[in-house]
């Protein structure tokens, strides 16, 4: 699970908190502004997918392994975020 160090306000005696990727998931909720990041990213992925697929990258080696690259980190990114909503506690 992935840990994010967060400050409490207060003052210097202030202790740490950890937050988790699930934590800040929650935290965001249905706002527009991520619900657009989330899009993006999959559009992202999509892109480089039909990129990946295009005839004429298939005698380019270099290109290849770059879009490859890129839709790994992608869909980690994806899969951890899905990962994170699942781990996040109902509301109700």
């Amino acid at each position: 699970m992935h840990h994010l160090p967060v400050r409490l306000k207060g003052g210097k005696n202030c202790k740490k908190t950890q937050m988790t990727l699930a934590d800040a998931i929650n935290g965001l909720g249905e706002q527009t502004e991520w619900l657009t990041v989330k899009s993006f990213i999959l559009e992202q992925r999509d892109m480089c997918l039909v990129d990946f697929q295009d005839y004429t990258h298939v005698d380019n080696p270099q290109k290849l392994a770059r879009l490859s690259g890129e839709i790994a980190g992608l869909t980690r990114i994806i899969e951890s975020l899905e990962n994170a909503e699942t781990d996040t506690p109902s509301a109700i």
